[in-house]
């Protein structure tokens, strides 16, 4: 039975599995980290996998019915483990444990925890060395936007990570169906710009996609003071918005996350934004 109340819909597509699995391009001596096990559609084949490549997997699972069960279908592997408990502190526990080491990273996750699970991994000190969900093709699909067509979304988990679809999902391939289309979303992660702390990208990413109808003019004009709060004068911020090559007729769309970490360079000294302080 699928776990409506948590969102759940669980995959039974063979190939869509293997395409999964094929994703992850595994090796001997990885660690991969499941998260929402269900039933074992993904964690039994990784499961035979791990034993065959020899790496190791850890499954996470809520439900202690489900996690019963799969320790016992699991028997006598050596290469795969179960963790009982909530994915929002498993993954973090997890992280810290391996003590800077890097993991993958798989799931076929609740999707109502998509937006939770991205701001996870971005507070992660050492990212997965690749990221491969199933989320809803939608989201999948804001994600993986480029400029003209960024978003709040996009601008943040493009920060960290490199994104891509590697796959569409039919709703028949889950059970129950689910009422939206699904993808399989792929991210690799990307060096971390020493230029900027990455709270000060996310607060500013935060403040020019909050009106994203409006140009960037006037969400910079309507969220900065001085340090002493003062108000900054219109043409000192178009000079600023000009020195990054950037048009104040511009819009939070048309910015790459280059563009919004030299936005975030050029008001760096003697200035904050909302949220600063």
């Amino acid at each position: 039975m699928a776990r409506v109340n948590l969102g759940q819909h669980f995959l039974t597509d063979s190939d869509v599995i293997q395409k999964i699995i094929g994703a992850l391009t595994l090796a001997r001596g990885d660690t991969v980290l499941e998260l929402g096990a269900g039933h074992g559609a993904l964690t039994f084949p990784l499961a035979a996998l791990s034993e065959k490549k020899d790496f190791s997997l850890f499954a996470v699972e809520k439900d202690t019915h489900l996690a019963e069960e799969l320790e016992k279908k699991l028997g006598g592997n050596k290469t795969a483990h179960i963790i009982r408990g909530d994915l929002r502190e498993a993954l973090p526990e997890f992280a810290r444990n391996k003590k800077g080491e890097q993991f993958t990273l798989v799931g076929n996750i609740p999707y109502y925890l998509t937006g939770y699970l991205f701001r996870l991994i971005s507070e992660l000190e050492v990212k997965p060395k690749i990221t491969v969900l199933t989320i809803q093709k939608e989201v999948a699909e804001r994600v993986t936007a480029l400029p003209p067509a960024a978003n709040k979304l996009s601008a943040s988990v493009r920060f960290w990570g490199d994104p891509e679809i590697v796959g569409l999902v039919p709703q028949g391939a889950f059970s129950p169906p689910p009422e939206v289309h699904s993808a399989i979303l792929r991210i690799k992660p990307v060096a971390k710009d020493p230029k900027i702390a990455p709270g000060a990208y996310y607060r500013l990413v935060r403040i020019l996609f909050a009106q994203p109808r409006k140009t960037l003019l006037n969400n910079v004009l309507g969220n900065i003071r001085r340090k002493n709060s003062e108000s900054v004068p219109r043409e000192e911020i178009l000079k600023k918005l000009a020195s990054c090559d950037i048009k104040p007729g511009a819009r939070p769309q048309d910015l790459s996350v280059n563009n919004i970490i030299r936005i975030a360079e050029v008001f760096k000294e003697g200035f904050h934004f909302k949220g600063d302080l």
